[in-house]
């Protein structure tokens, strides 16, 4: 498989028309690093996978990582089944039988020999007298470790278990018994919503500790008799707008208004606060965002491409942003893959023109240069197969500052440089070690 940067991917296979190894090769044609993965033998009806083995470029080999760093897949007899980290940490989980078939009741972790961490999960359905899933869903956690401590959390769907919507999550102190804090959770179940299978609108969040302590509250589909919540901002492509258009309100699930309420007065609306309101145009993108006092910022989608045609009528990007005080800022994009071109930002007080900056891509979308068009400052990057090189003006356009990066088979920094223009030619870098499991263990100045 080839990528527009060069690099590619080749697939090995067993007699079992499984993959077995995976290679990776940058744009040299040079392999960085492969996967391979070991299966059980002799091959059942599904064969199951019981190693991986990764070799990465300057990561395996070297500083204590092995030639191949290997994670292993297996099922002692305990009832579960085990993954063994690199690093030896064992995860086990363990799952339920008849109806509870596939559903994770437990899990550990171990580490030398010890359980260090495991997680009970409790279950409950609609039937439980059945051997088959019938909406299951989790009705308390409890997790422990090795020095004593556990957190204790049960979950009460009330009248939203037919819709596996958790409704009372309640938290339990280390004993396991003194309650900590309760989360209700309210949703909204209009027929209009429903109709349309959008389930999990949530209207209401309330936190009590045995004394409320918070409630905010959430408001969709506003009447749009001001059209603020709902604006058509013309007719997008491939887009219904005759059954979905600015006429058709209620039943989108647009979130419109947020309201935080005082908790002394929970039920008096004349004490709520609004905490943030939300519109739209028809084919669903944001148009504006204000917050509680009504400071707005509005957003504009008319056509802006770098290719200059922008009669498609795609209303996919914002392409303008105006602020509260009517300081507007635009974008443009790249039709093939979307990315930004061109940024204006407003002018500054006393200027006609604000910042512009412009930005290039090369063959596989990767930024090639990035220009402040009113200097003429830059940043280019050149890519290599391991590396990335950037060139940036600081005095002036003709002082570059230069820096690089430079990657190990498996994409990770383990090398970095940067000159320090106008200090005749003095440069800093860095080192990065990695460990079997892929985590920075050290940085060093060379």
């Amino acid at each position: 498989m080839g990528l527009d940067d060069g690099s590619h991917y080749n697939f090995e296979y067993n007699s079992s028309g499984q993959v077995n190894v995976i290679r990776s090769y940058r744009s040299d044609n040079v392999q960085r690093a492969y996967t391979a993965f070991n299966y059980e033998s002799p091959a059942a009806d599904c064969p199951r996978l019981f190693a991986t083995r990764v070799w990465a470029e300057n990561w395996t080999g070297l500083n204590g990582v092995p030639a191949e760093v290997v994670t292993q897949y297996s099922t002692p007899g305990d009832g579960s089944c085990m993954m063994v980290a690199p690093d030896g940490t064992t995860y086990k989980e363990f799952y339920g039988s008849g109806w509870q078939k596939g559903l994770t009741t437990q899990s550990e972790i171990w580490s030398g020999g010890v359980r260090q961490k495991w997680t009970t999960t409790a279950w409950t359905q609609d039937n439980t007298g059945v051997n088959y899933q019938t909406n299951p869903r989790v009705t308390e956690t409890n997790v422990y470790d090795a020095a004593g401590n556990r957190r204790r959390t049960t979950i009460d769907y009330g009248s939203y278990a037919p819709y596996g919507l958790p409704n009372a999550v309640v938290e339990y102190a280390a004993d396991g018994v003194t309650l900590l804090r309760v989360t209700y959770t309210d949703y909204n179940l209009s027929q209009a919503y429903l109709d349309r299978h959008i389930i999990g609108l949530v209207s209401a969040v309330h936190v009590s500790d045995g004394a409320w302590q918070s409630k905010i509250t959430y408001e969709y589909d506003w009447d749009n008799a001001t059209n603020t919540y709902l604006v058509n901002q013309g007719a997008a492509t491939q887009h219904d707008g005759a059954n979905y258009g600015q006429s058709f309100i209620y039943g989108r699930g647009n979130l419109c208004a947020v309201r935080r309420w005082n908790v002394t007065a929970i039920t008096d609306w004349n004490q709520a606060k609004w905490v943030s309101f939300t519109g739209y145009n028809t084919t669903g993108s944001l148009i504006m965002s204000a917050d509680g006092l009504g400071y707005e910022t509005r957003f504009g989608y008319a056509d802006s491409f770098s290719d200059g045609n922008n009669t498609r009528g795609t209303l996919a990007y914002p392409s303008t942003v105006t602020d509260a005080d009517g300081f507007s800022s635009s974008l443009q994009y790249n039709f093939d893959f979307g990315a930004k071109t061109r940024a204006q930002g407003p002018p500054p007080a006393g200027q006609s023109q604000g910042a512009i900056q412009t930005i290039s891509y090369d063959a596989a979308a990767r930024a090639q240069q990035v220009t402040t068009v009113n200097s003429g400052a830059y940043t280019r990057y050149v890519y290599g197969p391991n590396y990335v090189q950037s060139f940036s003006s600081v005095n002036t356009i003709a002082d570059d500052a230069y820096a690089i990066q430079v990657f190990d088979g498996a994409g990770r920094v383990i090398g970095a440089a940067n000159n320090h223009p106008g200090s005749s030619g003095g440069y800093s870098m860095v080192n990065t070690i990695y460990d079997l499991m892929g985590r920075a263990v050290k940085r060093s100045n060379p």
